[in-house]
């Protein structure tokens, strides 16, 4: 079965990712390798490889979306309001987490707003995976996201390299 990443990483490491990546994963297959993420599909399940130096943030990307423009969270909440997030049950539990926020983002800049949506989604989330909703200090973060060239995320943090 496939697994979905993105990892984040400085534009300054654009060409060392794909070669770091291709170590730690045998079967890895890029989708994306744009300037500061790589989206990527395995079969590899191994977590715990991805914390290394290189990478910042690594997620699971529950959906994925293309050519998104104009009121792009539109469409990724519309999605999320139906979607069921039992999905990502298996990757809580695996690794422990016991509460989330949620985070929207354009290109890798947090905003805010979509108020009613974002509360909304948190609640969703919250009763469909028995994570507690903690806004300032969560054990993961549940990441909406846009990128400058029209794709959209919707993901689970798993990582990231505290420096």
């Amino acid at each position: 079965m496939n697994h979905f990443y993105l990892s984040t990483f400085q534009p300054s490491d654009k060409g060392n990712v794909p070669i770091v990546l291709t170590k730690l994963i045998p079967d890895i297959k890029i989708d994306i390798n744009s300037d500061n993420f790589i989206f990527y599909t395995t079969g590899f399940n191994n977590i715990k490889v991805l914390e290394n130096d290189i990478l910042r943030n690594t997620f699971v990307v529950i959906k994925k979306f293309d050519k998104l423009t104009g009121n792009y969270f539109k469409p990724i909440f519309q999605w999320s309001g139906r979607h069921n997030f039992e999905d990502i049950l298996l990757a809580i539990k695996s690794l422990g987490y016991k509460s989330f926020r949620l985070i929207l983002n354009d290109d890798f800049r947090i905003v805010s707003g979509h108020r009613r949506a974002v509360k909304a989604l948190e609640r969703q989330i919250s009763s469909q995976t028995g994570l507690r909703i903690d806004r300032v200090n969560p054990s993961t973060e549940i990441w909406i996201l846009h990128t400058k060239d029209g794709y959209g995320f919707v993901m689970l943090k798993i990582s990231n390299v505290k420096k």
